[in-house]
């Protein structure tokens, strides 16, 4: 996939990408592997922000961690970052959901739910 979005895709499915990162995410296990796992399956995210794949993006955010709930925190508030900066993302009202969660009041992501506010 990679090869492909340095051709310039900007829609593939991700579908897989999510799976693979939920399954990880609470495998337990190396924090070490599972970190980079998360992070390059967020940066295929964020590469393929497109309406297409709203609902995986979705679900990915609405994820919860019993054992590595810090690196999916940290990588969905990136994902966020990313897509706001998105007209399509900011102002998809299954997205609006988030401007109620503790991403609004994180001092690294709230200047980011704040144009999303705006938007809706």
């Amino acid at each position: 996939m990679g090869m492909l979005i340095n051709l310039g895709a900007k829609d593939l499915d991700i579908t897989h990408a999510v799976d693979e990162m939920l399954f990880y995410i609470d495998s337990g296990g190396d924090r070490r592997a599972i970190r980079r796992i998360v992070e390059a399956d967020t940066n295929l995210m964020i590469y393929n922000i497109h309406p297409k794949n709203f609902d995986q993006i979705n679900r990915f955010l609405k994820a919860t961690s019993v054992h590595e709930p810090e690196i999916l925190y940290e990588w969905q508030g990136t994902l966020i970052a990313c897509g706001v900066k998105k007209k399509a993302f900011r102002e998809h009202p299954e997205f609006q959901w988030v401007t109620d969660t503790a991403y609004a009041t994180d001092p690294r992501f709230k200047k980011d739910i704040e144009k999303m506010s705006k938007s809706s």
